[in-house]
C-alpha cells in the first residue's frame, strides 16, 4: 500500500502489479478502514467499489465537459464530496485519472453522452 497525493505517478510505477491501493489525502477514515480490511497483499480479488448514483452523475457531467464548479452548484455537493466521488470512480475503473474513467464508462455502457 502506498500513500501519495499524486495517484497518476503511483499508478505509473505499480501498473504491472497484481493489486495496489492508492490513498489520497481526502480519503475518509471510513474509506481508509475499508481499504485496510479488504487488502489481501497481492492476491487479486474482485473490486469491492460500487459506483453510486452520485458517482455516475459526476462521471456523466465530466463526460459532458462540465467543470467541477458547475457540478458543485448543480449537484449541490461540496468540492470534497466531488473529489471523493472522482477517487471512487478512478478506483472502480482502476485508472489514474477521470479522463480514462470516462472512456471506460462509455465502453462499458455505464454512462451515455
Amino acid at each position: 500500500m502506498l500513500v501519495d497525493s499524486k495517484v497518476g505517478e503511483v499508478y505509473h510505477h505499480l501498473k504491472n502489479e497484481e493489486r495496489w491501493i492508492g490513498i489520497l489525502k481526502n480519503t475518509t477514515l471510513d474509506e481508509f478502514i475499508i481499504l485496510l480490511e479488504t487488502f489481501k497483499c497481492n492476491a487479486p480479488i474482485a473490486s469491492l467499489i460500487v459506483l453510486t448514483d452520485r458517482d455516475k452523475s459526476v462521471l456523466k457531467g465530466l463526460a459532458n465537459g462540465q467543470t467541477l464548479e458547475f457540478l458543485q452548484r448543480t449537484l449541490d455537493l461540496s468540492m470534497e464530496e466531488i473529489e471523493r466521488s472522482i477517487f471512487r470512480i478512478n478506483s472502480y475503473f482502476k485508472v489514474p485519472n477521470y479522463i480514462e474513467s470516462i472512456s471506460k464508462a462509455i465502453v462499458q455502457k455505464i454512462i451515455t453522452i
